[in-house]
């Protein structure tokens, strides 16, 4: 009888195994599927944006060991401007002296930073490292002109 009783909780847990593996089975590829077509729809939106939005400009600025390259910018008057910076040694600064943006700029291989605004009047921006870089750090300045 104690037989028995063994083979039938063996059977159990084999038959509970079994379910427990169909459903991973089920379940997997149903997940993968879902997150390939998110991966898609999320690309597809941020070409869609793009598209929709072409008085953007950008412009990308590096800042290396006493300057910044470019060190001059022309955009145009009410343009929306994103302006990534990224370093190619160290941390620095990002100030527009005639607006409130001061950003840091991570060190190189940390990433980059995207700054937002609009260019609504004309004239000349003066931008200079905000952050103690080094012996050159009064050297490193650039001009942003709204034409």
């Amino acid at each position: 009888m104690e037989y028995r009783y063994r083979l039938v909780v063996l059977d159990k847990l084999d038959n509970l195994k079994m379910r427990s593996w169909t459903g991973i089975s089920i379940f997997l590829p149903g997940l993968l599927i879902l997150l390939n077509f998110h991966a898609q729809s999320f690309c597809l939106s941020g070409q869609l944006r793009e598209k929709a939005n072409p008085d953007v400009q950008v412009v990308k600025i590096v800042a290396e060991r006493f300057r910044f390259l470019p060190s001059k910018v022309h955009v145009k008057r009410d343009t929306n401007v994103e302006i990534e910076l990224t370093s190619e040694d160290t941390f620095h600064g990002f100030r527009i002296s005639q607006t409130k943006i001061d950003v840091t700029i991570p060190a190189r291989n940390r990433g980059a930073i995207k700054i937002r605004f609009r260019a609504r009047r004309p004239g000349r921006y003066f931008f200079e490292c905000s952050r103690p870089c080094g012996a050159g750090h009064n050297m490193m300045r650039g001009v942003i002109i709204v034409d």
